[in-house]
């Protein structure tokens, strides 16, 4: 038998244990499973153990609530686990009318807590829960200073009737660590301009407008969000997707889009989703093409969506290194004149893929 530990090396490793930095160390080399079992030895090892779980997990704030027949009441939580949360309006154990007092609450009853977030994802299917999550982000000055990170996604069930979106004429107040904004629309869209998906562009607008240190944004949309605000925006995704019978990419509004930001932008990533987007060539004659002095990285794809002529060379994008495009097969051919004629000679290109789909 190998020998016990003493009293003294026991006390030795007591003393060390309770340590916070050490105990720190620990607890990190637990799987998640284990480490939530370990927050229950002592209050020390839930705040330690609550704070790395907080950096682990996404807390489903939403589930927090529950009716009680007549209200909503909150389950208590650790602060320590409000670090990276997701807030939504579909609780199937809330009555439909109250769904939108979710998002309500989550800003009332935890506006303390609220410092200690840095992401928030955000699901949305409701009007009235847009317009309490910008409530919400209105009534919570200081601790809404804290989020780096917001992620909006809008469902439309065609189900149900169709979700007006809302018009915000009153500004947010400026989220100064907001540095990374994503957005996605999905489900039904009616072909309406008042109640279809460039009605939702007020919704993510407004963050946009709220956030001057934006670095990244990654969109799914059918519109070009004004950037005119970033200055700090280094990395731009955006799918586009529009669900009109003849879908077409507008040129002029993306290269008006990439305008506001050429002076700071260094990865762009331009899809579109229908792989039929059809090309107004004509719009290339309107295009007032930027000079783009720090854009290093270029992704494409299809690259027939994004037909900017005489833009993509020495000229306009003089610091380009990497350069990755998708080519669209139809009909088992390639069609190639329209491609013939986009680039000029560039001799700083140092890596480039050409994909064919």
């Amino acid at each position: 038998m190998g020998d016990r530990p003493t009293f003294g090396s026991m006390g030795s490793m007591s003393k060390a244990i309770r340590n916070p930095l050490i105990l720190e160390l620990i607890l990190t080399q637990l799987h998640t499973t284990d480490l939530r079992t370990a927050r229950l030895v002592c209050r020390n090892w839930a705040g330690i153990g609550g704070s790395l779980l907080g950096k682990r997990t996404r807390l489903s704030v939403s589930k927090l609530f529950h009716w009680d027949g007549s209200k909503l009441c909150l389950t208590p939580v650790s602060a320590h686990l409000m670090r990276r949360i997701s807030i939504s309006d579909s609780s199937p154990s809330i009555p439909t009318r109250k769904k939108s007092s979710i998002v309500t609450k989550v800003f009332k009853d935890l506006a303390q807590m609220l410092q200690f977030t840095r992401e928030v994802d955000f699901h949305v299917a409701d009007r009235r829960s847009q317009n309490a999550f910008i409530a919400g982000l209105r009534k919570v000055k200081n601790p809404a200073t804290s989020i780096q990170h917001v992620s909006l996604s809008v469902v439309n069930n065609y189900r149900s009737k169709p979700c007006v979106p809302p018009i915000y004429t009153k500004k947010l107040a400026v989220l100064a660590n907001l540095t990374s904004i994503t957005f996605s629309f999905c489900g039904y869209i009616i072909q309406d301009s008042t109640h279809g998906f460039h009605g939702f562009q007020p919704f993510l607008q407004i963050l946009i407008d709220s956030a001057p240190k934006l670095t990244s944004l990654k969109a799914s949309s059918p519109f070009y969000p004004s950037l005119d605000g970033c200055k700090n925006l280094k990395v731009i995704r955006l799918e586009n997707f529009n669900p009109s019978k003849n879908p077409c990419v507008d040129l002029v509004a993306a290269i008006k889009m990439l305008a506001q930001v050429k002076n700071s932008l260094v990865q762009i990533e331009l899809s579109a989703a229908d792989g039929d987007t059809k090309i107004d060539i004509s719009q290339n004659s309107r295009l007032d093409l930027p000079i783009m002095s720090k854009l290093v990285s270029l992704n494409i794809r299809p690259a027939k969506g994004y037909l900017f002529e005489n833009f993509f060379n020495e000229d306009h994008l003089p610091a380009l290194k990497t350069v990755h495009i998708v080519v669209k097969c139809e009909f088992e051919r390639l069609n190639l004149p329209p491609y013939l004629n986009l680039w000029k000679r560039h001799r700083e290109v140092t890596y480039l893929r050409l994909e064919f789909d």
